[in-house]
């Protein structure tokens, strides 16, 4: 039996301004539909920051608790305290789940019109969305580390004073830890662009980076998408959430390379959006299958290596 012939899809350069569009009208109907803010005075921004640890007694946050099991196999790696954490916070998906904990949070801060703690919560998202941002240098996850502690020896949480001057004993005790770990990142930071070849660019493209990078791989999508074992619908779905991913995503964040996917950074993006796209359970579920199927199909394999695809797998 002959297959059906499909009708010709809407190009990428069209799906792309239409995406842009609907994304305008939503932010201004987010926007009208809040109340009008003052500017933050910087007094104001620093106040919050310092409260910033105060987040981890919010419920989110506490049922992510790390607990007695997770606590000792940390201990038990090192002796150092933040090398501690950082284990501790590398395990499962903790971090998947930690980036979701502040997306809800966002999100009822919002709902809820509490504009101090929604400050907050955009600051760790900034936070996490760099590249070097190691578990034993953010404040929410060190936080979090030492009320689990205080609960497991004490039974009940630490108050805001005593987690304060837990974190503050913690950042003395570490000063020199901190200083050499900075440098070292600076230092990767600065060899990176050394490697042979890297710097032997002769022709510059006339578009943005970004789209000479990703550009191919979305037509590789739309084809992959055609053939994979998917119903019209779904096929359409897919190019639609990846074209987000890898394009509009892509785009705001200045990736400039396909190495530039990670599976953390591919966290981020739910985060992102659900914060920009204001989308339905049902979209974010359908958004998480796209990217799930994607991901364990042939082309993700072929493009990102089974090591990423496999680890994005096992966070979505």
């Amino acid at each position: 039996m002959a297959k059906k012939k499909k009708v010709q899809k809407q190009s990428i350069k069209n799906r792309q301004v239409a995406k842009a569009n609907k994304r305008k009208q939503i932010k201004k109907k987010v926007a009208a539909a809040k109340a009008p803010q003052k500017q933050m005075s910087m007094a104001k921004v620093k106040k919050n920051l310092k409260a910033l640890p105060g987040l981890a007694f919010e419920s989110e946050l506490v049922a992510l608790s790390f607990d007695a099991e997770a606590i000792k196999t940390a201990q038990a790696s090192s002796e150092i305290t933040p090398e501690q954490i950082d284990f501790a916070a590398d395990q499962g998906d903790f971090k998947a789940k930690f980036l979701e904990a502040i997306a809800a949070m966002d999100t009822r801060f919002g709902i809820e019109r509490d504009a101090n703690k929604q400050m907050m919560t955009q600051a760790m998202n900034y936070f996490m969305e760099q590249e070097d941002s190691p578990s034993c240098m953010n404040q929410l996850v060190v936080a979090m580390y030492f009320n689990s502690i205080q609960r497991l020896e004490t039974g009940a949480s630490f108050d805001f004073n005593g987690l304060d001057q837990a974190l503050k004993d913690y950042d003395a005790a570490n000063e020199a830890y901190f200083e050499t770990r900075n440098a070292e990142m600076e230092q990767a930071k600065a060899a990176a662009p050394a490697t042979p070849g890297e710097l032997d660019v002769i022709d510059v493209p006339d578009e943005p980076l970004v789209a000479s990078a990703f550009s191919g791989l979305l037509k590789q999508i739309e084809t992959w998408a055609e053939s994979a074992e998917l119903n019209e619908d779904q096929s359409e779905r897919m190019v639609d959430d990846l074209t987000a991913l890898f394009d509009d995503y892509a785009s705001e964040k200045e990736w400039s390379e396909l190495s530039d996917v990670t599976p953390r950074k591919i966290g981020s993006f739910f985060s992102w959006f659900e914060r920009n796209m204001n989308p339905t359970d049902e979209d974010m579920t359908l958004l998480k299958s796209s990217i799930s199927t994607f991901f364990a199909g042939s082309l993700a394999q072929e493009v990102f290596g089974e090591q990423t695809c496999g680890t994005v797998l096992a966070t979505v």
